[in-house]
């Protein structure tokens, strides 16, 4: 953030994450593979989640956050849709 071109802070690791979450819901809901926008996020939910234990095996921090960031991101959008 400071142009140092130290490391990325985590939290805008996990900023991007969201975004990059969003915009893959996005785009699965434009090919129409399914109609309603929980049926579509879900999956990429799951494979969102995939990466993110993948992540967390290799121990690999900004990766870690960047996805848990992506997975919030999507869980929260899920919340949103299906709550009455």
């Amino acid at each position: 953030i400071d142009g140092s071109g130290g490391p990325t802070p985590f939290f805008v690791k996990r900023a991007e994450g969201a975004r990059a979450a969003l915009v893959d819901v996005r785009r699965e809901r434009r090919r129409g593979a399914e109609l309603s926008l929980a049926g579509v996020a879900g999956p990429v939910l799951g494979r969102w989640r995939a990466d993110l234990r993948r992540w967390q095996e290799r121990d690999a921090g900004p990766w870690i956050a960047y996805c848990e960031g992506g997975c919030a991101a999507i869980e929260a959008l899920l919340e949103e849709v299906t709550s009455d």
